[in-house]
């Protein structure tokens, strides 16, 4: 059971979970925490919801690394992942996580949730706003009238004031509704789907 069928079943299995979302998106490969991770799938509607997948041919090397990054910016996550590896990674991962079984069935790979995912108790603004270009998150300050002195700053001072002046659940909502206007996501990633408008 190959990486990619687990991802080509993944995709249709999200769009059937929020088929009826008018504002969403679909990542695959979404680098946060500035390149230190990478999530297979992320889905961002009223959430930002990231999708890990564990096929036989990977290990579970990475897991705890991936984990701390995908714990600081996803509002839920779901690790998907086989028989190998089904039990190890229960025991290896927050009891907010969600997790899904793949099992190959002829020549289809079919998911079956295991656990539901919960929200995440403690996402981190600082690595949430990181997700912002400079220049995106500047106009997120200067709405705020919050962008004085730091127009000319590295970014990291941009980020900590977002993080520290804005409302974490009201930052994630800017954060979302920006990345839903980001161009380049509508080009970068093939596998990218929005969408249209009922």
């Amino acid at each position: 059971m190959r990486e990619i069928d687990i991802r080509k079943s993944l995709n249709h299995k999200v769009l059937s979970l929020f088929h009826d979302e008018q504002d969403m998106i679909v990542i695959n490969e979404f680098g946060i925490c500035q390149g230190e991770a990478r999530i297979d799938l992320a889905v961002i509607n009223g959430f930002i919801h990231g999708f890990e997948i564990k096929s036989e041919n990977d290990t579970l090397e990475r897991l705890p690394s991936q984990q701390e990054a995908y714990n600081k910016v996803f509002d839920t996550v779901t690790i998907v992942t086989g028989d190998k590896y089904i039990n190890k990674v229960t025991d290896r991962i927050p009891n907010w996580w969600g997790i899904m079984r793949a099992r190959q069935k002829g020549k289809k790979v079919v998911l079956e949730a295991i656990r539901e995912c919960h929200d995440n108790p403690k996402v981190d603004p600082f690595y949430l706003a990181q997700l912002l270009w400079q220049s995106e998150a500047i106009a997120i300050l200067e709405k705020y009238k919050l962008a004085k002195g730091l127009r000319n700053k590295p970014r990291r001072y941009v980020w900590s004031a977002l993080a520290q002046n804005i409302p974490v659940q009201q930052l994630s909502e800017l954060i979302r509704e920006t990345l839903k206007k980001r161009e380049s996501l509508k080009s970068r990633y093939n596998l990218r789907v929005a969408l249209p408008q009922k």
